[in-house]
């Protein structure tokens, strides 16, 4: 039983941190026009002597940076997450191929954008940070085509977390409706053997 709760609570932690980063993600590129937009009194001179693209550009790599960074270290998290899971639910509780086999998709998926897709997001990203926003467009083209399968392979494997969450919580229920009629057969049979014997 707590080990399944163990296993609910890493599901939750996985899919949270996952909408988590998409918002960092998002809010860390919206900052960059925010501050061009409404500088700070002191920063507008040195932004003025950067100019409105150069210091754009800078802000821009400087948020793209930390956002590689980020998605870099959750990945890593993300892969830790899924073996923990595969390994309670392998170790830790009756051995159900079903759920092992939607945590095993799961950290598959994760595994697939860590070492095959980040690297060429990553590799795209840095060589587009300086380059203006009319130009590349092919790079352009290409880094949006990957950004796509990230994002369709994180909301398939947010789906999966989802179905394994689901299977869980309708496991357990199934198992306190068991044991609960289990108690009232056994408190029958109790209080038959009770009538007998009087």
């Amino acid at each position: 039983m707590h080990i399944r709760r163990l296993v609910a609570f890493l599901l939750g932690a996985w899919m949270l941190g996952t909408g988590f980063m998409a918002y960092v993600a998002v809010h860390n590129l919206r900052s960059v026009d925010t501050l061009l937009n409404a500088p700070p009194v002191k920063a507008s001179p040195m932004l003025g002597l950067l100019g409105q693209n150069d210091a754009r550009l800078l802000l821009h790599h400087q948020v793209s940076q930390l956002n590689r960074d980020y998605f870099l270290r959750w990945e890593q998290t993300e892969i830790l997450i899924g073996v923990l899971t595969i390994f309670f639910l392998v170790f830790a509780t009756p051995l159900r191929l079903l759920p092992v086999g939607i945590a095993t998709l799961a950290t598959v998926v994760v595994l697939f954008l860590h070492f095959f897709i980040s690297p060429e997001i990553r590799y795209l990203g840095e060589s587009l940070d300086f380059v203006a926003i009319t130009a590349g467009e092919g790079l352009r083209s290409k880094m949006w085509a990957l950004h796509q399968v990230y994002t369709a392979a994180t909301l398939v494997k947010l789906a999966v977390c989802g179905v394994l969450m689901a299977y869980l919580l309708w496991f357990r229920e199934r198992a306190v409706r068991r044991r609960r009629v289990v108690s009232e057969l056994d408190a029958s049979d109790s209080a038959h053997v009770t009538q007998a014997v009087r």
